[in-house]
């Protein structure tokens, strides 16, 4: 996994502006600025105030250590999560992934309550 260090150096090489905004990470780069491969094995391990725990966020095709002990989330996994409403949703959704080591299709809520 790449040392954050790493990850940000790389991001300025490319012309890319990185700023701390309140808890969130923002990255600007300009179109086409970050190279494909780059993209592809991005692994950036992210600490959530929600969840009161670390993660792992992993491009698709980033290669992840089989004995990562943290929840790996991949990018199409971040896409559903982007539907959920609320933190409740956000950590049921993170404790079933934990336990079961699975990955995660879909997502979606009806009055606070997760449906399959």
């Amino acid at each position: 996994m790449r040392m954050a260090e790493e990850l940000f150096e790389e991001l300025r090489r490319c012309g890319a502006q990185v700023e701390a905004r309140g808890q969130v990470l923002h990255v600007e780069a300009p179109r086409g600025a970050l190279s494909p491969e780059l993209v592809r094995s991005l692994v950036v391990e992210v600490w959530s105030a929600v969840l009161k725990e670390a993660a792992v966020f992993a491009s698709d095709d980033a290669r992840v250590d089989p004995g990562e002990l943290r929840t790996v989330y991949r990018a199409h996994e971040l896409r559903v999560l982007l539907g959920l409403t609320t933190p409740r949703e956000l950590r049921r959704v993170h404790e079933v992934k934990r336990l079961f080591r699975g990955t995660i299709t879909y997502a979606s809520s009806a009055r606070g309550r997760l449906r399959p």
